[in-house]
């Protein structure tokens, strides 16, 4: 496989991209790389192989909206080089379609944090249901976070943990087993992006009431829109 694969004439963006590409991936490199197990390179090909997707889907973008000073900038490049690197690691459709989600985002938009590595490592390590009930955890925390009543402010707290005791997401919403959930849940913790509040609080033990973190929000603002059923035109 190499660069003549991808036909990209009259796509400036595409140009880019594939000029990126070639530069941070080997198979499409100098002939004189090689590859010492099947395995490496059948990842490698996979690569272009999404990113020939990417480019692809690219076609359907208004080239107006598309953040010209960031993709020819020095910024642009590592971006694309860190979803290569992890999408090395995978083969889950759910993950491929995400990563591509999250490239034609930033060239739209792009998304200024400290935290775009950790993110990006996120999307690699958690499984649809731990984004399921981070997701789950972030209404609850939209509701709550609602919740008004002419009382004083601790009667106020205290009805706000009663409901969160009541209304926290269960195993059987997910149709998971307690362990595997509360699995889930530690892992998620692990992670900062829950967190326990009712430890050692309130009389209650650990997992009755969790709330999700604020890095656990701008997590999932940084994949907003990205699920695999958010696009209908997905490949």
């Amino acid at each position: 496989m190499n660069e003549k694969n991808i036909d990209l004439t009259g796509n400036e963006i595409a140009k880019i991209i594939r000029d990126s590409v070639v530069e941070q991936i080997p198979v499409v490199g100098s002939a004189t790389v090689k590859f010492f197990t099947l395995q490496e390179r059948k990842r490698h090909e996979r690569i272009i192989s999404i990113f020939e997707n990417l480019l692809s889907s690219l076609a359907g973008i208004d080239q107006s909206e598309i953040n010209w000073e960031y993709v020819k900038s020095e910024d642009f490049n590592p971006m694309l080089g860190s979803v290569i690197d992890r999408l090395q690691y995978t083969t889950a459709k759910e993950k491929i379609h995400r990563f591509r989600e999250i490239l034609i985002k930033d060239l739209k938009t792009t998304y200024y944090s400290d935290f775009k590595e950790t993110y990006l490592d996120l999307i690699l390590r958690l499984n649809e249901d731990q984004i399921k009930i981070l997701r789950a955890f972030q209404k609850l925390n939209v509701d709550l976070g609602s919740f008004s009543r002419n009382e004083s402010a601790d009667e106020k707290e205290k009805e706000r943990e009663r409901l969160k005791i009541q209304r926290i997401p269960k195993a059987e919403d997910f149709g998971l087993n307690r362990d595997l959930y509360l699995f889930y849940i530690q892992d998620l913790i692990s992670k900062s992006l829950l967190y326990d509040e009712g430890m050692g609080r309130f009389s209650t033990g650990p997992f009755k009431i969790i709330e999700i973190t604020q890095f656990g929000l701008e997590f999932l603002k940084f994949i907003e829109n990205t699920d695999i059923d958010d696009r209908i035109d997905d490949k």
